[in-house]
């Protein structure tokens, strides 16, 4: 991990067996083309139904890869928790229970929970294809045409929204995921967006069947300000924050906080200030400059004070969808004007005889004039 992440990093499971060159009676399990039958004991026995292919990432506590699942054919991913320790144990499980109760096209499914023959826990994650976000950012900030092609300012926004969407539904069942990053989100082969790791996800509110977890936990950088504090009455606004630091860095390619600002006298401070709307940071060399109304829309959702952000998701997604829409809410000139040409387009869509009557009005005063030119 790049990022500075101070957390009861839960990584975790598995039961694998070592991925083999040679043995053909493994092979011959899953080859559709065999002509032995499908020895199906053999296949589900936990030291053979996972083949090892790839390590995916590497933490403290544990480890991703990806692997056969030689009982249905397909690749997965194991996360295996490293650890033995009980409350290591008793919180990866917890992460484990966490997603598998959340069922929603933008979280990652858990398919399965266990204990391998070294007695090591692991889960059995959905694989998805395709790249983080983290590495989506970097081959915009390089200025890869490819990728600015992909993902305009609109795509992106398409991005966040899944992003939103997860939130959304997690906050709707008492759960903050609270470690918010582009690492942490996956952009699939068809542009599907999927949060992950939700190792320090913790509850919140009534509707929470979820431990608290650990106070003090988050990624130096992308954390909240309440977060950062170690305050234990957090809620959605605190993961808004974190959606919209990782929103910045993905409209200006560039971090919220600089690496070398990320410490813990920062953390402590009382946050960073949104940019100003004319902050140097929304301009670039390798794409367009970003839409004032977005940075409007960056500067409510970054507020410090969480009083002065977005209540909870459901307003961010109605904000961005008016947003959107192009009904711009007027905070400077740019967005006044903005705001009156979009009203001037659904005029003109609504009454095509204005579009005739604004192209004509120039005309006939200029006549009007030669007429009075010529009397004269």
């Amino acid at each position: 991990m790049n990022d500075a992440t101070l957390r009861a990093e839960s990584v975790a499971p598995t039961l694998l067996a070592p991925e083999r060159a040679s043995d053909a009676a493994t092979d011959a399990a899953v080859d559709r083309s065999a002509a032995a039958p499908l020895d199906l004991p053999s296949v589900l026995a936990p030291a053979h139904r996972y083949v090892r292919r790839a390590a995916l990432g590497r933490g403290g506590m544990g480890e991703v890869e990806l692997v056969l699942d030689r009982g249905i054919d397909r690749k997965v991913a194991i996360k295996r928790l490293l650890r033995t320790d009980a409350a290591d144990v008793a919180r990866f499980v917890e992460e484990a229970r966490i997603v598998g109760r959340m069922e929603h096209p933008n979280i990652v499914p858990v398919h399965d929970i266990g204990v391998d023959a070294q007695g090591r826990a692991y889960f059995v994650m959905k694989y998805v294809e395709g790249d983080t976000l983290l590495a989506v950012i970097d081959k915009l900030a390089r200025g890869d045409a490819d990728t600015h092609r992909r993902f305009p300012f609109e795509r992106r926004l398409d991005l966040f929204q899944g992003l939103l969407r997860a939130l959304q539904y997690a906050h709707e069942h008492g759960v903050l995921h609270r470690d918010l990053k582009p690492s942490n989100i996956m952009i699939g082969e068809f542009g599907e967006v999927m949060l992950m790791d939700w190792g320090i996800a913790c509850g919140f509110g009534e509707r929470s069947g979820t431990a608290p977890g650990p106070s003090f936990a988050g990624t130096l950088g992308y954390m909240s300000p309440e977060q950062a504090h170690g305050r234990d009455d957090l809620d959605p606004r605190s993961d808004i924050y974190g959606a919209f630091v990782v929103l910045y860095e993905l409209l200006t390619l560039r971090p919220w906080v600089p690496p070398a600002e990320r410490t813990p006298e920062q953390l402590l401070s009382d946050g960073r200030e949104p940019p100003s709307p004319i902050d140097a940071s929304f301009t670039g060399s390798v794409q367009p400059p970003v839409p004032t109304e977005l940075r409007h829309f960056l500067r409510r959702g970054l507020q410090p004070d969480r009083a002065r952000r977005f209540a909870g998701v459901p307003d961010v997604l109605d904000a961005l969808q008016r947003l959107r829409a192009g009904e711009i809410d007027v905070d400077c000139p740019v967005t006044l004007v903005k705001r009156t040409s979009h009203r001037l387009s659904q005029l003109l869509d609504a009454h095509h005889w204005v579009a005739i009557l604004v192209l004509a009005t120039p005309v006939l005063l200029a006549l009007a004039i030669v007429a009075m030119a010529l009397r004269t």
